[in-house]
């Protein structure tokens, strides 16, 4: 497996803020590996999108990584599919049909729900749901509550707005109304081209300047995020 030097995406969003650039950078890149997986025959689902699953090279691109781990297999009951999911941490991106009475399996707009979690989380740079139970997380969901907009950072650009359309559209209740991953990677491609444009990663400004490390935003054409 080829070795990340940065880590995950989850760490990074916790130690330093993000210039607008590269989060919407980093957005389009998670549209394009799982794009990437669903564009497989047949698709291959992961089931686990989160940050701390993304992990970023030397340059700040993302990878997928974890992808395979869960799976639904025929017969099996929705409980214990929620078991899997909740051991793993993964109660905040899994998509309100889940726990319903839906007797179908999870398909692509599992994913899809999840990455919209996954863009909310590099937007705001916050942990969603939280200090929310279990329970209080699944009456939410439930209910059609997200994640709150109303605590993205008052600094956020006008061509936010957009991404966070495309969000919305991601998380939408209704699975049959999700985008597709190739959908998303079009409309956040024409988003994050507004604004490539150089700039620094800062650490948070609470951090001890002795431990601040800026990495420049290198604009290089984005790769195609391939399985690891």
């Amino acid at each position: 497996m080829e070795h990340m030097s940065n880590g995950s995406l989850n760490n990074l969003l916790a130690s330093h803020t993000l210039m607008w650039p590269k989060k919407f950078q980093m957005i389009h890149e998670v549209s394009m590996g799982m794009n990437f997986l669903h564009s497989l025959n047949p698709p291959l689902l992961h089931l686990n999108l989160k940050t701390s699953n993304i992990l970023l090279d030397d340059h700040l691109h993302v990878k997928i990584s974890d992808f395979g781990l869960i799976h639904w297999k025929e017969g099996m009951s929705k409980k214990l599919f929620m078991e899997q999911l909740t051991v793993r941490g993964n109660i905040s991106y899994i998509p309100p049909e889940t726990f319903t009475q839906c007797p179908d399996p999870p398909g692509t707009s599992f994913d899809v729900y999840s990455s919209g979690i996954v863009m909310w989380e590099i937007l705001t740079q916050q942990k969603p749901y939280a200090g929310c139970s279990v329970t209080t997380v699944l009456l939410h969901v439930s209910q059609g509550k997200r994640p709150s907009v109303e605590l993205m950072p008052e600094s956020k650009p006008p061509e936010c707005d957009q991404m966070i359309g495309i969000m919305r559209h991601c998380w939408d209740q209704d699975l049959r109304k999700r985008p597709q991953f190739s959908d998303t990677v079009r409309e956040t491609e024409a988003v994050s081209d507004i604004l490539k444009i150089p700039g620094l990663i800062q650490s948070h400004q609470n951090d001890d300047k002795s431990q601040k490390s800026d990495y420049p935003l290198l604009f290089s054409p984005i790769h195609k995020v391939s399985p690891t």
